[in-house]
């Protein structure tokens, strides 16, 4: 489970530094001078294309949570102050968020750098920002080896969740995952004042958890984003997939062990052979020395008979 978790961690660190190292050049291309314009072609042509080939939306965000897109649609991005404030502060971020705009809502997942003040239209902004499907990240991000039955969760300083792979509106927007667990009655209050020390002090581990239905809770940081992953996976089924990994083991073992028997059969079948070969060619010498030394004791005897 341990291992599980740090390869989701280490995929997604992997993932979301791309999507933050793209908007940085992004910003080295826009940002020679304060004032961006949305309506060069140069500027259209760059935007169409960065799009196209990433596969999201490019925004442009000021400090109270409003941002225009590339197109120059207007837009409310519904996210906590506290992340806002870590853009301020200089820290990339990344979250799922709701984008209400034109009386529209749509949902996804922004990742945005912080950059020096530039202005659009007349209005200042301080940071750039991406809007992919979250379906990229959960594609991305799926368990294959337990079957697409984990929960994952990513989880800001708060422990309010950024991101995860689970549907549905309270997980969605800016709900605590322990105050979830603790309404579900997954975990005690102890356990989630354990968990809150110990997301706080961004550490690793894994714990078995509940009595009647136990899981385990992988967790471990996220260093590019200053966010904690959780893993949360029913115990019956990491002991399903750890039995068909036993099995695979006993299986590859037996046969290989089979195989070292059968080299090991071949190299004594060989060494017999040889060595019935050696016996027949000494006997084969010494009955060829027998025959001449008969021979020669014959013709030591005609010679005295004559």
């Amino acid at each position: 489970m341990g291992a599980v978790v740090e390869q989701i961690q280490q995929t997604y660190d992997l993932q979301v530094s791309g999507y933050y190292s793209q908007l940085q050049l992004v910003e080295e291309f826009l940002l020679h001078e304060r004032e961006l314009s949305l309506e060069t072609d140069v500027n259209k042509s760059f935007f169409e294309a960065w799009e196209k080939e990433s596969e999201s939306t490019l925004i442009f965000l000021q400090e109270n949570g409003q941002a225009i897109s590339a197109g120059g649609t207007k837009m409310r991005i519904d996210m906590p102050s506290k992340l806002l404030l870590d853009l301020k502060n200089g820290y990339n971020i990344g979250k799922l968020v709701r984008l209400d705009y034109d009386q529209k809502k749509k949902d996804g997942y922004l990742v945005a750098i912080p950059c020096q003040e530039y202005t659009i239209n007349g209005e200042t902004y301080t940071a750039i920002g991406t809007v992919y499907d979250h379906s990229k990240l959960d594609s991305m991000l799926k368990l294959k080896g337990y079957h697409g039955k984990a929960y994952l969760f990513m989880l800001d300083h708060d422990g309010n969740i950024t991101y995860t792979n689970q549907s549905g509106d309270k997980y969605l927007r800016n709900y605590s995952l322990l105050k979830h667990l603790k309404g579900e009655q997954a975990i005690t209050e102890e356990e989630a004042d354990l968990f809150k020390k110990k997301f706080d002090n961004r550490e690793s581990g894994v714990a078995l958890l509940g009595k009647q239905n136990p899981y385990y809770l992988g967790y471990c940081p996220i260093e590019s984003n200053n966010t904690i992953l959780v893993c949360i996976v029913a115990r019956g089924v990491v002991d399903n997939v750890l039995t068909d990994y036993q099995k695979t083991v006993l299986f590859t073992t037996i046969l290989m062990a089979g195989f070292i028997l059968l080299l090991f059969a071949g190299l004594f079948y060989s060494i017999s052979r040889l060595s019935l070969a050696d016996q027949k060619a000494e006997y084969e010498k010494r009955n060829n020395e027998l025959h001449l030394q008969t021979m020669k004791e014959m013709e030591v005897v005609n010679q005295k008979l004559k």
